[in-house]
């Protein structure tokens, strides 16, 4: 009896949790949605200043266009992530791993050492992913067939 109570129990705060995830998912793929709808109206905004910062001072550009990319792969994070809340894959967590490493590279490297050790992060990410294959099964199929 008491056994029971207990299956149950775990059953029913694992639906929970699954819920909460959706919910979860589903609010940050709405608010990336509007974040990133909002952002393209603006981008002939945005493509007006850019001519406007390259007439003015060249140098400034790439700091602008740096902003600019940042955003784009946020909005690719955000998305990645809302896939890993409902799918829990390994491809997809080197995925969201890719794109993390990807921005901070290109947005916060300040040094030579920091961009290194961006570059050696994202190769060991495509060693793993290419060379040591996740081996999982989900309904009868393995990591390779999903693929």
């Amino acid at each position: 009896m008491f056994i029971r109570i207990v299956k149950h129990f775990k059953a029913g705060v694992e639906k929970l949790s699954i819920l909460f995830l959706l919910v979860i998912a589903t609010t940050l793929l709405v608010f990336s949605a509007g974040v990133f709808l909002k952002y393209i109206f603006h981008m002939p905004y945005l493509i007006t200043e850019l001519q406007h910062v390259l007439i003015s001072d060249p140098s400034l550009a790439k700091d602008y266009i740096r902003k600019i990319i940042a955003e784009f792969l946020l909005f690719a994070l955000s998305a990645e992530v809302v896939i890993l809340l409902v799918r829990h894959e390994p491809r997809i967590i080197l995925d969201v791993l890719f794109i993390a490493i990807s921005r901070e590279v290109i947005v916060q490297v300040h040094s030579f050492i920091d961009m290194l050790l961006g570059v050696i992060s994202i190769a060991i990410l495509f060693f793993i992913r290419k060379y040591l294959r996740l081996k999982y099964k989900k309904d009868g199929k393995t990591y390779e067939e999903a693929m």
